[in-house]
């Protein structure tokens, strides 16, 4: 800050505080010249002697104008905070020094030393005594059971488990034989599952091997059309509910068709067999070659779905 030459101390207090300020010399344009001096404004010290007391701040509206007045009564004002603020922190300090005395508060003392351990000679004996006890040794079958223990409920969820795979289960049965059958045959087996002897039908399949079942349903479906003597389906069934012929048809179209669209004409088959419509679709198809049958399946579709839904 840049000040003329005539100023007081007192004015430096007045503008800027108590504090300790370094004075410089400057020229014209403001360049240092040189180091001149520190002045310490407004500081107390420890050993002073007490302030006399002030006068109440005057101001003279005649000698100065307002911005002056604002900036000494601003200074005015944090002189009184810092010395409010130095009088609280002073009685603080006392205040935390009198509870400390009075309540005879530990200060820079070390944490006390645990507690040294026990050694007893009764608890040694009695550990001793266990141990002996703990080394007795045991019958054989004691020793057996002991070992064997864990590893009995393991055992008995092994057995468990073991005897009811042992059932025979007919659904498996039923995929290991499709799981060997050619697209037409499996499409075969589909529609003559969805028979109204298809309970027989499966039964007669579950008590086969899956070579034999394989064999006869590649035999059924080699045979020409009307020929199908499907043991199990042949059994006290007076009128067939569906042409043999139209059912090879069907298996032979559904081997051409899309995964979705064979879904779909199977989910057809059994209402397909108790409708008399099925004459008509039957006297539309069988007459056709298999790939124009494919094809026309396929563009009426949706035709079919409506019919007989």
């Amino acid at each position: 800050m840049r000040v003329p030459l005539d100023v007081t101390p007192e004015d430096v207090l007045d503008l800027c505080g108590p504090d300790t300020y370094r004075v410089y010399a400057l020229d014209d344009v403001g360049n240092v010249l040189d180091y001149v001096t520190t002045v310490e404004v407004g500081l107390r010290h420890r050993n002073a002697a007490p302030e006399p007391e002030t006068q109440a701040f005057t101001v003279n509206r005649g000698q100065s104008n307002d911005l002056r007045y604002a900036l000494e009564a601003i200074t005015h004002m944090s002189r009184t905070c810092a010395d409010s603020l130095r009088a609280v922190s002073e009685a603080q300090a006392d205040w935390v020094k009198t509870i400390a005395m009075a309540k005879g508060l530990p200060r820079n003392v070390a944490m006390p030393l645990p507690a040294p351990d026990r050694d007893d000679e009764e608890d040694d004996d009695y550990e001793e005594d266990e141990d002996a006890e703990s080394s007795t040794p045991q019958n054989g079958l004691e020793a057996i059971t002991k070992m064997i223990a864990p590893y009995v409920p393991g055992l008995m969820e092994n057995w468990s488990a073991k005897k009811a795979s042992d059932q025979p289960n007919p659904m498996g049965h039923l995929a290991r034989i499709q799981g060997q059958l050619a697209p037409n045959e499996r499409a075969f087996l589909a529609v003559l599952l969805q028979d109204s002897d298809s309970e027989a039908i499966a039964a007669d399949l579950s008590s086969r091997t899956v070579a034999d079942a394989v064999a006869m349903i590649r035999r059924e479906v080699a045979k020409p059309s009307g020929a199908v003597t499907f043991p199990a389906a042949r059994k006290e069934r007076v009128t067939p509910r569906l042409d043999p012929a139209l059912m090879q048809k069907v298996a032979a179209v559904a081997a051409l068709l899309q995964p979705d669209e064979r879904a779909r004409l199977m989910k057809l088959g059994p209402k397909l067999m108790g409708s008399r419509e099925a004459i008509d679709l039957a006297e539309t198809l069988v007459p056709l070659s298999t790939e124009a049958a494919a094809e026309w399946v396929r563009n009426n579709l949706d035709e079919i779905e409506r019919r007989f839904a």
